[in-house]
């Protein structure tokens, strides 16, 4: 997940309740093999390709319009003690809001809602990080 990418628990969907069904009726109790065949992500890129984050900026070019690039990445850890935190709704906001009893309350919009809309807590990668250009 990115920064603005939305993590919902449970959502009323169809998809997420013939999923839901299709695990509680069958698939909590299966057993499940990891796949470990030859080539997996490896074969989608040139590892000669990779660059490291600070490669990247290093070599960015000053100009008037942004530069795009895309990038592949794994996820290594996420947090046991607090993966999501609660966050303003507002497309614009997504600060995290605070319980109030009445409501979840943002300080940035000053307004109070009714439930808040849960987001991944995720930091941005540091030094040393590799990307693939795609």
């Amino acid at each position: 997940m990115i920064s603005t990418s939305i993590m919902a628990t449970n959502p009323d969907i169809p998809d997420a309740h013939v999923l839901r069904g299709w695990y509680d009726s069958v698939g909590a109790n299966q057993n499940f093999t990891a796949y470990s065949g030859p080539g997996g992500g490896a074969a989608m890129f040139n590892r000669a390709e990779i660059r490291t984050i600070d490669d990247i900026k290093a070599n960015m070019q000053i100009a008037e319009k942004a530069e795009m690039f895309s990038c592949r990445g794994t996820i290594l850890h996420i947090k046991g003690d607090n993966p999501a935190y609660p966050a303003c709704p507002n497309q614009s906001c997504k600060k995290k809001v605070i319980d109030t009893g009445e409501g979840w309350h943002c300080e940035k919009c000053e307004k109070t809602w009714e439930k808040p809309e849960y987001r991944c807590a995720t930091r941005n990668p540091g030094s040393g990080t590799l990307l693939t250009p795609s």
